[in-house]
């Protein structure tokens, strides 16, 4: 079996685009680590109104329980749950045994993903009609996930061929 630092290399680039999948996984990992600050700052923000806090809820968000108030809650989740799901995917999709093209079509589905759902729930929790540009990026994370679940089932099948190989 390769090792990890030696399955992604400058070769998976198109000839000048610049975009190994190396390169491609850090910048997962760095909308990754700013969805995680962002669902921080969120929070802290929408503190401010909760549970009695110093400021009043906005009256476009509404009580606890209406839509805008709750796309606005799933938007801060999603910024931390989205996060930790491109993080696990930059740290193990150069290890599955996928075409360089998959590896990139992941990679660059969940960057999507994590940018654009959590901005749209924000959004919808204001306008509603919004809530319809969920979609999208609601798809594109979930064949960046299956694309690496194909890949994990691959390894793990090709793992035993191996072992019968090794006998």
């Amino acid at each position: 079996m390769r090792r990890m630092d030696t399955l992604c290399t400058d070769i998976d680039a198109r000839p000048g685009d610049g975009w190994t999948t190396r390169r491609l996984a850090a910048l997962n990992r760095s909308i990754a680590l700013t969805s995680l600050a962002l669902g921080a700052l969120s929070g802290m923000l929408i503190g401010l109104w909760s549970f009695g806090g110093p400021v009043p809820v906005p009256d476009a968000i509404g009580d606890y329980g209406d839509l805008p108030r709750r796309l606005l809650r799933l938007g801060h989740i999603a910024f931390f749950g989205l996060a930790f799901l491109n993080l696990i995917l930059a740290r193990q999709i150069p290890g599955l045994p996928l075409g360089v093209k998959a590896m990139r079509g992941a990679l660059g589905c969940m960057n999507f993903g994590n940018v654009a759902l959590p901005a749209a729930l924000i959004a919808a929790a204001f306008w509603e009609p919004l809530k319809y540009l969920t979609a999208p990026p609601a798809f594109a994370v979930t064949l960046a996930l299956c694309i690496a679940a194909w890949g994990g089932w691959a390894g793990y099948l090709k793992t035993g061929d191996d072992e019968e190989a090794d006998r």
